[in-house]
This record gives C-alpha cells, sequence and structure tokens, in this order.
C-alpha cells in the first residue's frame, strides 16, 4: 500500500506479528520485518492526505519489532518517523486528521498515532509501563 491510498501495510504486518507470537511462524516475523523496511526509508507524501492513523501504524510495527528483537534499527527508526510525524500532525493540542488538513478527525485514526507514540516512547526509556501492542488497528 502507500501512505493514505489504502489501508496500510504496516497494519497487515502487526497482524503478522501477533500471528507470529502464537505460532512461531517464522515465516510471518520474516515478512513483517520485510514490510517494515520502507518505513525505515520512505518519507510522508507531500502530495497526498495521509490519514493520522497510516503512520502510527508504521510507528506502532517499529515498535512492536523493537519490542519483539531488541534491535535498535527498528527502535531508531520509529523514533526517526515518530520525530516526522510529529511535525506533521502535532502542531496543535489535537493531532491534524490528515497530513493536508488542520482538522481533528477520529474517523482518520489519530489515536492510533497517539498509541504508537506513546509505546515507542514508553520502550525507548525502557519503561516497564509498556502498554503492549495494539493488533486491532482501530
Amino acid at each position: 500500500s502507500k501512505y493514505g491510498t489504502a489501508s496500510p501495510v504496516a497494519g497487515t504486518a502487526q497482524i503478522a506479528l501477533c500471528a507470529y507470537r502464537f505460532t512461531n511462524d517464522e515465516r510471518l516475523f520474516d515478512w513483517a520485518k520485510a514490510a517494515a523496511k520502507p518505513y525505515l526509508e520512505e518519507p510522508l507524501p507531500e502530495d497526498t492526505a495521509v490519514p493520522a492513523g497510516d503512520p502510527g501504524a508504521g510507528i506502532g510495527l517499529l515498535a512492536d519489532l523493537y519490542d519483539q528483537t531488541g534491535e535498535d534499527q527498528w527502535l531508531e527508526g520509529g523514533m526517526d518517523l515518530a520525530g516526522a510525524m510529529m511535525d506533521v500532525y502535532m502542531d496543535g493540542d489535537l493531532p491534524r486528521g490528515s497530513s493536508q488538513t488542520e482538522d481533528y478527525e477520529s474517523q482518520l485514526g489519530p489515536g492510533n498515532l497517539l498509541y504508537a507514540l506513546t509505546r515507542l516512547a514508553l520502550l525507548a526509556k525502557d519503561r516497564p509501563q509498556d502498554p503492549g501492542p495494539d493488533y486491532t488497528n482501530r
């Protein structure tokens, strides 16, 4: 998928990680890692209105991969993505609904973004209050 044009691939990859936790099927884990790599490299497009939930799913995926592997690339990538998204979505009291609107709109997933940012911050500080992954994508 592309940012803002369909359900983000990160949401599906999170479901694969959830299934991996139950099955230990390495194919699911490997696919989720492959799906996460573009989130380490691709910037948010400037010509597309990207719902807040899309980068939220990406940050959540990177946080979960860090939680499951302990590999710094996922934490660092998540922190980089989070910093970039803060500039786009968090310039007021509530997150924007999408990258090209100044309005809050709950149907666009800003709660997903806030949850992912919170979880990543707690994981980065090795806090025991980690709320765990949110595989519901809602």
